[in-house]
């Protein structure tokens, strides 16, 4: 109920012709998924610029070498969430968002693998709970991509029809 209210207004507000040709491209609910977390990879990236290098990142990563700068650390999530956005917005049948999800799947992937080498290391003694997050997230990034696309029903199509028996 709350969802059709708020289509409703959306639509005699007459905003939806500003979101229709966007949404229109993105592929149901992965392409959504795909958005969502182009956003989160987003935003992880700006932070590994804007903070720089802080002294937990540099015990974690003190064994990459020394001319390795840690700015450099941004690049993984800002093309990956590059890569979703374009995965969702230029969806053309069949399944070429697996470019997204697989950029998706592999920087959190690459970072579990970089917490758990400082935490072997003993760079890091809580390299570990990280490993597991990233390597966590990796998971779920390959499990959704594993699901196709719900089917979506509209208006009166959400129930089957009753029908009546056939009298003889």
């Amino acid at each position: 109920m709350p969802d059709r209210a708020l289509r409703a207004v959306w639509t005699r507000l007459h905003l939806d012709r500003f979101t229709r040709p966007l949404t229109r491209r993105i592929n149901g609910h992965r392409g959504k998924f795909l958005v969502l977390f182009a956003m989160i990879y987003g935003l992880i990236g700006y932070g590994y610029i804007v903070a720089g290098i802080t002294p937990t990142r540099r015990a974690t990563f003190g064994w990459l070498p020394d001319w390795f700068p840690f700015t450099v650390l941004a690049w993984p999530w800002l093309l990956a969430g590059v890569v979703a956005l374009v995965s969702a917005l230029l969806y053309d049948p069949p399944r070429t968002d697996r470019f997204g999800f697989m950029a998706l799947a592999v920087t959190p992937m690459l970072w579990g693998s970089m917490f758990l080498i400082s935490w072997i290391g003993g760079f890091a003694p809580t390299g570990w709970v990280s490993s597991i997050i990233y390597l966590g997230l990796s998971a779920i990034v390959t499990l959704v991509s594993s699901w196709p696309n719900a089917i979506e029903l509209g208006g009166d199509r959400l129930l089957p029809k009753r029908t009546e028996p056939e009298g003889d």
